[in-house]
């Protein structure tokens, strides 16, 4: 006989539909008095090369959302766990089947020259001061588009068939930073702006 109260007693709900698990980390590092945050350039030759990113990946069966996050950002920057101070967890995204971890943490080094990275993964990295973020909104154009369903879809088995009131169209926000020479747009900056308000929010 199926134990339904144990069941959901210990059941871990999560989002529908989601099959691809990232974390990424935003990195802080304090240069010369400064907070700043440090951005990747994607090494070309991997998906989304020469897009801006933050240290992140996979997470790997068995690991936390945390240790993923950690665990890139010393494969990718080059630096050992005890110069990584993770603050916490910020919000998440969930798209297309995936859901992205987002983790905040001080990197203790003095200097970009003492990072380590990784080549086959980063092209170079870049800062952006956060006092400078916190003066600025991104910019934001919108993506639209429009679903179809397949040829095969039953219409037959739902209310109105062909008539039936699908929701089909799309809207999707992606906004654009001003850095500068550098390109900080899409995810990332989705994940800069909401790192931002945060700070704003708090400060209020």
């Amino acid at each position: 006989m199926m134990d339904l109260e144990t069941i959901f007693a210990n059941y871990q709900p999560k989002p529908l539909g989601t099959k691809r698990f990232y974390a990424v980390m935003i990195p802080v590092i304090e240069i010369a008095g400064e907070r700043v945050i440090l951005y990747e350039s994607r090494a070309y030759g991997i998906s989304q090369g020469g897009d801006t990113a933050f240290p992140g990946g996979r997470v790997e069966k068995g690991e936390s959302f945390q240790a993923a996050a950690v665990r890139e950002t010393m494969e990718e920057i080059g630096v050992a766990r005890e110069q990584i101070q993770v603050l916490g967890e910020m919000d998440y995204l969930v798209s297309q089947g995936s859901v992205v971890a987002c983790f905040v943490a001080n990197i203790h080094i003095s200097s970009l020259s003492e990072l380590m990275l990784n080549e086959d993964e980063v092209a170079y990295v870049f800062t952006m001061p956060i006092r400078e973020l916190l003066q600025q909104r991104p910019e934001k154009y919108m993506l639209r588009g429009e679903g179809k369903l397949g040829p095969n879809f039953p219409f037959d088995r739902i209310p109105g068939g062909k008539n039936y009131p699908f929701n089909r169209k799309f809207r999707r926000v992606i906004p654009f930073y001003d850095a500068g020479d550098q390109s900080l747009w899409g995810m990332t900056a989705r994940l800069t702006e909401r790192f931002i308000d945060i700070i704003r929010e708090e400060a209020i």
